[in-house]
């Protein structure tokens, strides 16, 4: 191919128009990494919608406003609220993990494998504008992230046999499935990793393996040089919105040098801080009120690094591995890249809570709060 030296010509970004009985045309595009068909019709976004205008309404600053009084997250509670963590080496601040504003501990409703929360941030609630425009924020992020990465390594450092894959997530406000509208984000440690994780880490080895490219590099390289959906660039993470997004509003931050959460230094984490603002920022200006953050994480790149403390002289392209697994993880060096997706739920009304949040529009995997068997017997006599 043409421009195979520099990878630009191997990305194909598939995208048909098709008609049907009516007058709007659909866009169907197709992932060049995946496969995945994404449906495109803008016209969609202008569909009568029987509910209130895209604005906070009373009935939502009256939640804020009520369950601040009894928040187990507000600073007055939360020390007498959240549980501990019993290993020691995890939660070494009395049993939990905290950094600056973030305190993070067990979660008490777990849906995954070392489960745990982390608030972020003493404010009961944030705002959107809050969010995007106060360099005090870029503070919190950072602490959030740094804490996060700390949790995340002292896991994976202990259990490294079996817990290694990290995903952190954060669901802001109901909408986005959050229960809690105290500012927070969740990580899981898992000893697998979410299906489409895996699948991720799959298909970018088989680019690799056709291409003997990084597909990910790649992908950087042409949506630079195509330029229509590209966004910013730092030191640590390239920034565009997704050519064939799984969810609305989708903005894609890559991290191409690393392929681990755990892996990530106190530059990159302030790096990636400081471009999760500006697309907050983004957010505000296309009027989104809430949103969801997912990671897509391989293994630490070695378990010994797990335990090593969050600062820049950790060498994070490093491919060096003395465990088991070096040598998948020194494929997944070549092959794969650190990913976060940021995509907007709809905007908050004080109605509901979510019913998907993350690991359903992300992830392929589907958190469930009732047992099948159970609810048969409960609807067994409706059918007698």
């Amino acid at each position: 191919k043409e421009d195979a030296e520099d990878g630009t010509a191997l990305i194909q970004f598939a995208s048909t128009v098709r008609r049907g009985s009516g007058a709007e045309a659909v866009q169907f595009r197709v992932d060049p990494l995946t496969g995945q068909q994404t449906r495109i019709n803008p016209a969609r976004a202008r569909r009568p919608k029987q509910g209130v205008d895209d604005q906070m309404d009373e009935s939502f600053t009256k939640v804020i406003e009520s369950s601040k009084g009894r928040c187990p997250f507000c600073p007055e509670r939360i020390l007498s609220s959240v549980p501990r963590f019993q290993d020691a080496s995890i939660g070494k601040d009395d049993g939990r993990v905290k950094c600056g504003q973030t305190l993070i501990f067990p979660n008490l409703s777990p849906f995954g494998e070392h489960h745990a929360v982390a608030v972020i941030s003493d404010a009961h609630f944030l705002g959107i504008e809050e969010l995007s425009s106060a360099k005090a924020v870029e503070t919190i992020l950072s602490d959030a992230l740094n804490a996060s990465v700390s949790y995340v390594r002292a896991v994976a450092g202990k259990d490294h046999t079996a817990h290694v894959w990290p995903t952190l997530i954060w669901n802001y406000l109901p909408p986005s499935a959050g229960s809690i509208i105290h500012p927070h984000f969740q990580m899981l440690v898992e000893h697998e990793g979410a299906p489409e994780v895996n699948s991720l880490i799959e298909k970018s080895a088989a680019y690799f393996k056709e291409h003997k490219r990084n597909y990910w590099h790649d992908l950087i390289k042409t949506e630079k040089a195509k330029s229509e959906r590209f966004l910013y660039e730092n030191e640590s993470v390239a920034v565009m919105t997704s050519f064939a997004p799984r969810g609305f509003n989708e903005v894609l931050f890559v991290l191409p040098h690393l392929t681990s959460v755990a892996d990530m230094t106190q530059t990159d984490v302030k790096n990636l801080s400081h471009a999760l603002i500006k697309a907050i920022d983004g957010y505000r200006l296309v009027g989104v009120g809430s949103f969801n953050l997912a990671s897509f994480s391989a293994p630490p790149k070695s378990s010994a690094d797990s335990n090593n403390s969050n600062n820049d002289n950790n060498n994070s392209s490093s491919s060096s591995n003395n465990n088991n697994d070096s040598n998948d993880n020194n494929n997944e060096a070549e092959s794969f890249a650190l990913t976060f997706r940021l995509f907007s739920r709809p905007f908050p009304r004080g109605v509901y809570t979510n019913d998907t949040g993350p690991m359903e529009r992300m992830y392929n995997a589907f958190v469930i709060d009732s047992v099948p068997e159970t609810l048969a017997a409960d609807m067994r006599a409706a059918f007698q």
